[in-house]
């Protein structure tokens, strides 16, 4: 049987990838289509947002079955914030120490609901490897030991046991066990304390050199979203060449392309896309505590104080928005001071939040109105390309919704979004209220730092296309015409013959 191994690029957007390819910029991206399969139009999740892509592509369940809303949320049942992104001010809300422990240990053994490709395989004495990829949690115990600039934190990661895959490498904190291996130029402070993508690639290499790759893989790459995020997302090109190069190599450790997909199945995808942001920086960032200055919000990383009216958790360019209290006047008051701002493209929640009667999704917006949508699959109004049946009251236009003849509804700026928006509204711990940023814009609380040149985390398809690349497969694989990143998993069981 071949190896399997999935390529998980950060901010993987379809609108760089497919341009660069189309230009000869990415030589070994474009021989591997040639090999099998490229869909320019994979779905991600909302929120767009790392941590919870990531769980959806290694479980292939939405946000509602992972119950990771994102990376920084508040869970009502603990009554913590949690914080697993890199703002340094909310970090500092949350300790350092909570952060670490969220980032090591909770995000997979307590936040984490739902089974990882790497649980179901080894189950099956299958045997797996996660390189780099955070989402990790297999069947095998391992200690997790602090780089030496950290080792001082009086904090529950030092030396605490995690589970892995078989093969399990954590930059760093934990490094696989394989003789001859050495990375001693690629750790450290500078090189992200491994968590970059010659290191992965390192491993990856030095695995197959040895012939001890397992059947499955994850690879994770996250040097193309850092340069996105610090650079643009056009400007970031270089990273994705830089990648190229480093796949010729791989193949070259087999005698070309050819003779190593004769070994190895091949799948690349994206968790997430990435816009571009506004040049200037006033307009650039919206400030949700100036935004909100009527309403008492808790400061950034910390939790409810006893004034406190909200909580508002950023994700980048959308946001969760928590009430001590449901009072339905300041939630519509909260509503229309969110819409006075016209960076801001939409308000969602779901309706069970204000009145226990009320089944609905809402969706508003100040130049379009408002929507509410249903999941009605016996009474549906329209289906949409994945066989949900959905009605609705309202304006189509918020979500950019379209329906054809055959009754198919589309949405062209807000791709697949009555499915995403329902598979994470029904998640408890994803807030009360969510508002997403227009193209360009970002949000943050006073005293947070906001991404200079990219972003992503809403509806908008710039945020949220990612490609489906697969090459090496056999010709009777079931590919999704429209795939989403949720459907990864599914395609690799099927690959394995699960």
């Amino acid at each position: 049987m071949k190896k399997v191994i999935l390529f998980v690029i950060d901010a993987l957007a379809s609108d760089i990838l497919i341009p660069a390819i189309d230009d000869g910029r990415l030589p070994n991206f474009q021989a591997l289509a040639s090999h099998g399969i490229l869909r320019k139009d994979c779905i991600s999740i909302f929120p767009s947002i790392t941590p919870a892509a990531l769980s959806s592509i290694i479980t292939g369940k939405y946000p509602v079955e992972t119950e990771i809303p994102g990376d920084y949320w508040y869970d009502e049942t603990s009554h913590t914030v949690n914080y697993i992104a890199g703002d340094f001010s909310a970090i500092m809300g949350v300790g350092l120490e909570t952060f670490l422990e969220d980032f090591l240990i909770n995000l997979n053994d307590r936040f984490l609901k739902a089974e990882t490709l790497f649980e179901t395989l080894e189950k099956q004495n299958f045997q797996a490897a996660c390189l780099n990829f955070f989402i990790h949690r297999g069947l095998h115990p391992y200690e997790i030991e602090l780089p030496k600039l950290m080792s001082w934190l009086p904090t529950r990661a030092t030396n605490h046991t995690i589970k892995g895959a078989s093969l399990l490498h954590l930059g760093d904190l934990h490094q696989i066990d394989i003789e001859d291996l050495d990375l001693s130029e690629l750790e450290g402070m500078a090189s992200r304390f491994g968590f970059q993508d010659d290191t992965t690639m390192a491993i990856l290499d030095h695995l197959i050199k040895r012939d001890i790759l397992p059947d499955f893989t994850v690879a994770y790459l996250p040097d193309n979203d850092w340069d996105s995020h610090e650079l643009g997302p056009s400007n970031a090109v270089f990273t994705l060449e830089h990648l190229d190069e480093l796949f010729e190599k791989m193949f070259d450790l087999k005698g070309g392309i050819q003779n190593f997909l004769e070994e190895h199945i091949i799948l690349i995808v994206g968790d997430h896309g990435q816009s571009p942001l506004a040049i200037d920086k006033d307009s650039r960032g919206i400030n949700l505590t100036e935004s909100l200055k009527d309403f008492d919000l808790v400061a950034a990383g910390k939790s409810w104080d006893k004034d406190n009216e909200m909580i508002a958790c950023p994700n980048l360019r959308s946001t969760l928005f928590y009430f001590s209290q449901m009072d339905k006047s300041r939630f519509n008051q909260v509503i229309d001071q969110l819409l006075n701002d016209n960076r801001i493209d939409q308000v969602i929640w779901r309706g069970k939040n204000v009145a226990e009667d009320d089944n609905g999704y809402y969706v508003k917006t100040a130049e379009h109105g408002q929507l509410c949508f249903y999941d009605d699959t016996d009474s549906a109004m329209a289906f949409d390309q994945y066989g949900n049946g959905w009605s609705w009251e309202g304006q189509l236009a918020t979500v950019d919704g379209h329906v054809s003849d055959d009754g198919i509804i589309t949405f062209e700026a807000y791709p697949n979004a009555f499915e995403r928006l329902k598979n994470v509204l029904d998640l408890e711990r994803s807030g009360d209220m969510w508002a997403t940023a227009k193209p360009g814009h970002t949000f943050y609380l006073e005293g947070m730092e906001f991404e200079p040149r990219g972003s992503h985390g809403t509806l908008h398809k710039s945020d949220s296309t990612t490609s489906l690349l697969i090459a090496g497969h056999d010709a009777n694989l079931d590919i999704p015409i429209y795939p989403r990143i949720v459907d990864v998993a599914p395609i690799i069981l099927q690959i394995l013959g699960l």
